[in-house]
């Protein structure tokens, strides 16, 4: 499908605000410049392909500028924009977006004093889109952008052995995804309900696990995913990515999300027990094995609510070399956190895809995998913004 930059139905070029407007087409994104010519916007053309919308209201699909009027969103063209005119055009990939955004932040992020996690703002993030929900009758919004940095305690040292992990293991794509807290979660300034963040974390990683799976044109007999979430922390009695990973309806509708309504899915016994197994076929004959398991943050639930935390990621580490022993090496893995200071942060609830980390770091005491230097891990970021 081919469409023209200056039809007024599909895409608006504003300069007043230095980004590519609004598609108004459901499910139609422009993806990649086929030429590019400065000389006149006749010669130019655009690619669109279809990407799977987030809910089954339409969407107007706003595409928003990070610093200086960039736009990246799966290739789309950089416009930098002075006195209402381009003055360049060129492609921009969404891998080359995402290193020029960390390297912005890094240059201009600043220290949370509360948690020490760096501050930058979200809007500026290349990757910008919403998910929504309505349960009850009422509308439920999230932002997904990406993370510049998940902190040192339990998801940032998770995001590190992931990467290293990847460095290894090429043919493995691993990130972790930071969630909102819900209103029962015990997080302050929480503003989405346990149902609400419910289905829009199932909306998430359900686009999250289509992308991991076309992007790899899997056609292996058994394509194994692993999902991981974390048991309860000070002050979260109910942490929302173990409600998740344990709620076996949540999963099958992610799934059916990610391949389709017709799919057929079942449960199947892993040989672990605390572990959910849930198969895929797809039409390939393929299968994706979904696999999700829930990492404590103390001996029990009780020292990790009252703050007596494992000291290191020894053993998140030793239960995921167990994970892959019992259930088979993994194509793809991908923990989820919850973002427990977005309350206090304030802003809309946001789902955060982290791209980076320096690993764990607990009273002055630090991992063995912990790095001044963080490393990064844009998989997961790069598949959104391929749309």
């Amino acid at each position: 499908m081919v469409l023209e930059p200056r039809d007024p139905d599909t895409l608006a070029y504003l300069p007043e605000r230095g980004l590519l407007g609004t598609i108004t087409r459901i499910g139609d994104v422009a993806r990649a410049a086929q030429s590019v010519s400065t000389s006149g916007a006749s010669e130019q053309r655009w690619t669109c392909a279809k990407i799977q919308c987030s809910s089954p209201s339409t969407r107007n699909f706003a595409l928003k500028g990070a610093i200086g009027g960039v736009l990246a969103l799966g290739g789309i063209m950089e416009e930098e924009v002075r006195n209402g005119k381009k003055s360049q055009e060129k492609l921009l990939m969404p891998i080359e977006a995402l290193r020029r955004y960390l390297a912005r932040a890094e240059q201009s992020a600043e220290r949370d004093i509360n948690d020490a996690r760096l501050w930058f703002p979200r809007e500026q993030s290349p990757l910008q889109e919403q998910v929504e929900t309505e349960i009850g009758g009422r509308l439920a919004r999230a932002m997904v952008v990406a993370g510049i940095d998940p902190g040192t305690f339990f998801c940032g040292g998770l995001l590190r052995h992931l990467s290293l992990l990847s460095i290894g293991r090429q043919d493995i794509i691993s990130g972790l995804i930071h969630v909102p807290p819900h209103l029962e979660s015990c997080c302050d300034g929480a503003l989405l309900t346990r149902a609400e963040l419910l289905d829009l974390t199932s909306l998430v990683l359900g686009r999250t696990l289509a992308g991991i799976v076309e992007g790899t044109q899997a056609n292996h007999q058994a394509f194994k995913i692993l999902v991981t979430g974390y048991g309860p922390f000070f002050p979260a009695r109910e942490n929302p990515t173990e409600l998740f990973c344990r709620n076996s309806a949540a999963l099958v509708t992610t799934l059916q999300r990610a391949f389709g309504d017709d799919v057929s899915i079942m449960r199947r016994t892993a040989p672990i027990e605390e572990v959910r197994c849930h198969v895929v076929v797809l039409e390939n004959g393929g299968e994706v094995e979904l696999f999700t398991d829930v990492f404590p943050l103390g001996k029990t639930d009780l020292d990790a609510i009252e703050g007596r935390y494992y000291e290191d990621m020894s053993s998140v580490r030793e239960r995921l070399s167990f994970l892959e022993m019992s259930c088979g090496e993994m194509n793809a893995m991908v923990g989820l956190g919850v973002d427990s200071q977005q309350g206090r942060i304030g802003g809309d609830p946001t789902f955060l895809i982290e791209t980076q980390a320096q690993g764990f770091e607990l009273k002055g005491r630090r991992d063995e995998e912990f790095s001044l230097t963080p490393s990064q891990n844009l998989s997961l970021a790069e598949i959104w913004m391929r749309g």
